[in-house]
Formats: structure tokens, C-alpha cells, sequence
């Protein structure tokens, strides 16, 4: 009996900034081509419960703004800016 073809694995460890949380050793299954999709989904799982206080997203925003020019930014909109 032959075993259908494995995807490749990675295994990234997580070291979080705060002392208090755990170190997490993650394994993602690699389809060809999707390397970095891959990566990015599993960050964006992770971190989608993270949210910025009023101050640090108005100090985003100031920097976006800066970044992209006072012209450039007023042809965005909130969402858009929200969004970066």
C-alpha cells in the first residue's frame, strides 16, 4: 500500500514580545507555490485578536500620512487608512 504524497512542513517557533505568554511551536503544511500565503494566513490568525489603542492608531495614521504625502493621503479614505 502506497501513502498519497505529504505536503511539505515547516515548523516556526512563536517568541512573543511579552514575558508572560507562552513560547508556541507552530507546524504548517506548505502546498508548492503558496510559501509565503501560507506564512501570512497563520500570522493573520494569530494576530487578528490584537487591536491598537486610539492613540497608537491615530500615531499609524500620522505616519501613513507622512509616509505617503499630505496629497497622496487625502485621496484615501478612513477605511483604506484603517486598513494599512
Amino acid at each position: 500500500m502506497q501513502l498519497p504524497p505529504q505536503l511539505p512542513r515547516v515548523k516556526i517557533v512563536y517568541i512573543p514580545a511579552d514575558t508572560h505568554e507562552s513560547v508556541e511551536e507552530w507546524t504548517l503544511e506548505v502546498p508548492e507555490g503558496k510559501e509565503v500565503e501560507c506564512l501570512m494566513n497563520r500570522l493573520n490568525k494569530h494576530f487578528s485578536n490584537f487591536s491598537l489603542s486610539q492613540e497608537q492608531r491615530d500615531a499609524k495614521r500620522q505616519a501613513l500620512v507622512q509616509q505617503l504625502g499630505k496629497d497622496v493621503a487625502a485621496k484615501l479614505d478612513e477605511s483604506m487608512l484603517e486598513a494599512a
